[in-house]
């Protein structure tokens, strides 16, 4: 994914995140764990084949395939939900929630006061992959660590190539 901006980032994560909101809109939210799983899954998926992944990565079929699709999807949805809700209250607001399960919405929304709909689905979202990675035997707090990291640098990047080209100019 060289030379590739954060606005693009976002697009790529809000192909995941629609996969997600028309599965909410035509199914309802899930009520068991394997649900949310299939979900997180299917929104992975997209994801991956979106952003032209190799074709062996666009299914996740093992866990070293989930763990590099989930973690790049997550750095994505920080640059989607980027100046709405930062990645440790995203973060944060999926650990409180121990199980997926109905009350999700509501306790997402508790933990995530005066957020857009977009942070909203995205923190749904990622609970659905939260239960994807278990699925796949994957430790959640490390993974979503290094998502966090990784956006970091991307923004900073960013920031400094802009900062570069302005002073080139100057």
């Amino acid at each position: 994914m060289d030379d590739v901006t954060n606005k693009q980032r976002a697009d790529w994560a809000r192909i995941a995140l629609t996969n997600y909101e028309v599965k909410a809109a035509q199914f309802g939210l899930p009520s068991a764990v394997t649900t949310w799983a299939g979900r997180g899954r299917a929104a992975a998926e997209a994801f991956a084949t979106a952003t032209n992944h190799r074709a062996e990565q666009r299914r996740l079929s093992c866990a070293e395939v989930a763990d590099e699709v989930i973690s790049d999807l997550l750095a994505c949805l920080f640059h989607l939900t980027d100046g709405e809700a930062a990645p440790p209250a995203l973060l944060r607001a999926v650990e409180r929630i121990e199980h997926p399960g109905p009350q999700t919405p509501e306790q997402l929304h508790e933990s995530l006061p005066g957020t857009s709909q977009t942070a909203l689905f995205t923190a749904q979202l990622l609970v659905a992959l939260r239960a994807t990675a278990e699925d796949f035997g994957l430790d959640w707090a490390p993974l979503a660590e290094d998502a966090r990291g990784v956006f970091g640098e991307e923004v900073e990047a960013e920031r400094y190539n802009a900062r570069a080209a302005e002073r080139a100019t100057a």
